[in-house]
């Protein structure tokens, strides 16, 4: 939004889906392997058989995603060497860690609204702006979706987030 509005160019509102600062992470303690044991043991006892195992598999996915992510950062030796062209989701995802390490937000003048999920994950409870409103010099509001991180935008999750979405777009028009 800030770079849309120093080019001159009008930005009425900016949605954020259950995004955090990346500043609210590093001031923050990573989970302990018990307490994460226990969240994924939570979420296991809500489901069906069927969606234990698919939660399960897709809990290997993202395990082994991250230890790829991981194992490419350690190979980046300087800020100003050259990245790598991205070939999958994993590149994705190295390319992202790399540009929020590096990230400083400013302070954003206008209307942002946060989709926030309801089933939030890591500590994220303890900030329910999720660290926007010290950035947000405007009209700021959180809404809550259904749903964690991963699945506020699938269904059956999905036309909540929708109805939210367009609930803040109708008001723009207000």
């Amino acid at each position: 939004g800030c770079q849309l509005m120093e080019q001159g160019k009008a930005v009425d509102m900016v949605v954020r889906f259950d995004t955090h600062t990346p500043q609210l992470n590093m001031g923050r303690r990573a989970a302990t392997p018990v307490q994460r044991a226990q969240f994924h043991l939570r979420r296991l006892g809500e489901r069906s058989m069927v969606d234990r195992v698919k939660y399960i598999a897709t809990a290997l996915r993202t395990l082994w995603g991250r230890a790829v992510v991981r194992a490419r950062l350690k190979q980046v030796r300087t800020e100003n060497e050259p990245v790598e062209r991205p070939e999958a989701a994993t590149d994705l995802l190295y390319l992202y860690r790399l540009v929020a390490e590096r990230y400083q937000p400013r302070p954003f003048v206008g209307r942002l609204v946060l989709l926030r999920a309801m089933d939030a994950q890591d500590g994220a409870a303890n900030d329910r702006s999720l660290g926007w409103s010290e950035l947000v010099k405007g009209s700021f509001s959180v809404v809550d979706v259904p749903g964690d991180h991963f699945t506020i935008l699938r269904e059956p999750n999905l036309p909540a987030a929708g109805k939210a979405l367009a609930e803040a777009l109708k008001q723009l028009r207000v």
